[in-house]
């Protein structure tokens, strides 16, 4: 029986458990869906929805997965973060081997020595960083 205004009581759980379909509205919560589609998707009221919300042990779940995606996206971009700036640092590394051994061209020599040491600088700043978010 779909859920109506009437018979609302009926898909509030009492206990501290979340079931399956509760679990199902976190998941699609987390993904960004829209409280109406989640209630059409797993065939209950939207109002269902609202009171499973104002729910604290829903609400700690919920804010658990938030929290736990928004982890996950910053390791990710941590990742990319440093394999780019591990690639950038290559390339600047062979860039400063190449100039050291053409002693004609000081002035490039110079500039990728400054450069790379901005660089090394900036990359120290990031994993300072990185262990600070990560504590």
């Amino acid at each position: 029986m779909p859920a109506t205004s009437t018979n609302l009581r009926l898909y509030v759980v009492d206990d501290a458990e979340l079931d399956e379909r509760q679990q199902q509205v976190l998941d699609l919560l987390v993904l960004g869906v829209a409280k109406v589609q989640i209630a059409r998707a797993i065939g209950v009221h939207r109002n269902v929805i609202g009171l499973w919300c104002k729910r604290p042990e829903f609400l700690r779940e919920l804010q658990r997965r938030l929290d736990e995606r928004d982890a996950m996206a910053r390791l990710r971009r941590s990742h990319e973060t440093s394999r780019y700036a591990d690639r950038l640092y290559k390339l600047a590394d062979s860039a400063l081997r190449e100039a050291e051994l053409r002693p004609l061209d000081r002035g490039k020599q110079l500039v990728v020595k400054r450069w790379l040491r901005l660089y090394r600088a900036l990359l120290a700043m990031e994993r300072q960083e990185m262990e600070r978010q990560a504590v």
